[in-house]
């Protein structure tokens, strides 16, 4: 699977609840364009549930990330993203898909770990959500274009 999306990293350890966007913002030293590729592990997708996704820890796997910028430098929210596979569009996105708000959404991401006893650390790169859909990893040539925001191209064989 593919999913185009944008990542936080953190400055410094956070090991109590934040409460507010701004308060996060404020421990994040660079954001950066990045390809998350979930592995589901499900035959029957058809069938595949919230419930499942949760069940396999939200199917994290791997990631690919493009050149950090200074965090005062995006808007997230208004970060548009055009995924091609082979030359041909196939996913389109924008920031605000994450839960509306990527300040929002890291915020309840970080919250929820804290939560669970799994502190988030400094360096660690925090994934808000996808933008637009996540689309099966088919063979090819992909482009994801962040426009000002950067480009990552990768392939799958």
């Amino acid at each position: 699977m593919i999913e185009t999306e944008i990542g936080l990293i953190l400055g410094k350890n956070l090991n109590r609840h934040i409460e507010t966007p701004a308060d996060l913002k404020n421990s994040i030293v660079k954001v950066i364009p990045a390809i998350e590729l979930p592995d589901l592990g499900f035959a029957d997708m058809g069938a595949l549930k919230g419930v499942d996704i949760i069940a396999a820890n939200v199917s994290a796997r791997q990631f690919i990330v493009g050149q950090p910028r200074p965090v005062e430098n995006v808007n997230l929210n208004a970060v548009d993203v055009t995924l091609f596979r082979n030359g041909r569009e196939v996913n389109r996105g924008t920031g605000a898909d994450a839960l509306e708000d990527q300040w929002q959404a890291a915020l309840w991401l970080v919250n929820k770990m804290i939560d669970q006893g799994r502190a988030p650390e400094a360096g660690q790169i925090l994934l808000t959500g996808a933008l637009g859909k996540m689309l099966p990893g088919k063979p090819g040539s992909y482009v994801a274009d962040y426009g000002d925001f950067g480009t990552i191209s990768f392939e799958i064989r």
